[in-house]
């Protein structure tokens, strides 16, 4: 593999591979700590991946076996903490309490300004980065042109963080 095609496989499936990973880890460092060995490893590998046709569903297979890696290293260096009974680790239940409040006051902002949306920015907002469609892919199945979809994706977020103030 050439470092042009490698650049194109990359392009058309890191927003795919990036919502997926985050879908399942809900942690943005850790996802894109992933899809980067993930694609290292596929470059130090490039002679060997001659055979593989659907890079898609290669990637996503890859990139879900690592991020389970690193959610039961996680889990485990969790259990080991706990299993030593170290108190400082444990948030009191006020902290828990202003977490939990912040959380849903952050959701029910978005979910505020998301509704003030176009409905055609919401859906290829929705397609996009809740199902991990790429551009191509939700180009196609709203018939719109891959430019549209851009920039009807790049005018939601702009007005997203006006609205949320980002």
């Amino acid at each position: 593999m050439d470092k042009t095609k490698f650049e194109e496989i990359f392009q058309s499936n890191y927003g795919s591979l990036f919502a997926m990973g985050f879908k399942m880890s809900a942690d943005r460092a850790l996802t894109k700590d992933a899809i980067q060995t993930l694609f290292l490893e596929l470059w130090e590998k490039r002679h060997q991946t001659n055979e593989v046709t659907h890079w898609n569903a290669y990637l996503r297979k890859s990139l879900y076996r690592k991020i389970l890696v690193e959610l039961k290293k996680k889990k485990s260096l969790t259990q080991d903490i706990s299993d030593h009974n170290y108190s400082f680790f444990t948030p009191s239940y006020e902290e828990l309490l202003i977490h939990s409040q912040t959380t849903q006051s952050q959701k029910d902002k978005l979910k505020s300004a998301l509704k003030q949306l176009p409905l055609e920015e919401r859906k290829v907002l929705n397609l996009r980065f809740f199902e991990g469609l790429s551009y191509e892919e939700i180009a196609e199945n709203t018939g719109k042109s891959k430019q549209t979809v851009y920039n009807q994706i790049f005018s939601a977020i702009s007005k997203l963080r006006k609205t949320l103030k980002y």
